[in-house]
């Protein structure tokens, strides 16, 4: 068995590390330059729009319930006329709750 010191020694160092690993792959949008300066600073999560119909969405193979009140947003415009959105394109969305998004950001 190890000595207390090198025990505790070993636990700090872990969880230096895991810190770290949090800190790198928590990322908010705004890191990214080329973002519209009317989007938020932190999306729920982002994907490629796999189908939406009804009050349905699935993006990267999850489906969503889309909000009563869902808004829909471009670079160019916010709320936009959900047409806008297909099959395909990349997205950025914001969940009021588990699988429930309140709004989506089209990604360019």
């Amino acid at each position: 068995m190890f000595p207390r010191h090198i025990r505790h020694t070993s636990a700090i160092i872990g969880i230096m590390f895991l810190f770290i690993a949090v800190l790198v792959c928590t990322t908010s949008a705004r890191e990214r330059t080329d973002l519209p300066k009317h989007y938020p600073d932190i999306f729920s999560g982002q994907g490629r729009i796999d189908r939406i119909e009804g009050d349905e969405i699935v993006i990267n193979d999850t489906l969503y319930r889309l909000s009563s009140y869902v808004i829909f947003n471009t670079p160019y415009s916010m709320n936009v006329s959900r047409s806008r959105f297909r099959e395909g394109q990349s997205v950025y969305f914001i969940l009021k709750e588990e699988k429930t998004i309140v709004s989506i950001w089209l990604i360019e």
